[in-house]
């Protein structure tokens, strides 16, 4: 029955291309992973992968903490009225809080048609969004080995 039936197609397509392809660096992509074997779209040019072919996969992040000072007003005032002078002064000291950016990398190595190794690396297109980790964890049960 076709109501409660899944799609075998899954679709990544917020990374971008950062080498391996014969397109520009930094290009946005599409890939998809279908019952036989991925298919990269970039820029236009389309390369279908079989799974056989695919003989390693693999996810790397680059964790990136920036660390800024919070200034609060609010809080200044309010440890003036509950504490005087000392709230005051305690209430406004700034805090220290961090910010974490990950950008997640997926490398993919395969045999291409001339019987060489080739690894395709992809990256995150948006910060914390994680869909090269995504694409890794839908891929890796697929790979024979």
């Amino acid at each position: 029955m076709a109501l409660f039936s899944r799609n075998k197609e899954k679709v990544f397509s917020n990374i971008q291309h950062v080498a391996g392809l014969s397109v520009l660096e930094n290009c946005d992509c599409q890939v998809t992973a279908m019952q036989k074997g991925i298919v990269i779209l970039c820029l236009g040019k389309e390369l279908l992968i079989e799974y056989d072919k695919i003989k390693h996969v693999e996810f790397q992040m680059d964790i990136d903490e920036k660390k800024f000072k919070h200034h609060s007003l609010a809080k200044g005032v309010v440890g003036a009225v509950a504490f005087g002078t000392t709230g005051a002064v305690l209430g406004s000291i700034p805090k220290t809080k961090t910010k974490r950016e990950v950008i997640g990398y997926s490398f993919i190595t395969y045999i291409d048609s001339e019987d060489s190794e080739t690894t395709v690396v992809f990256r995150d297109k948006q910060v914390n969004s994680l869909v090269c980790a995504k694409m890794v964890d839908t891929l890796k049960p697929k790979i024979c080995k």
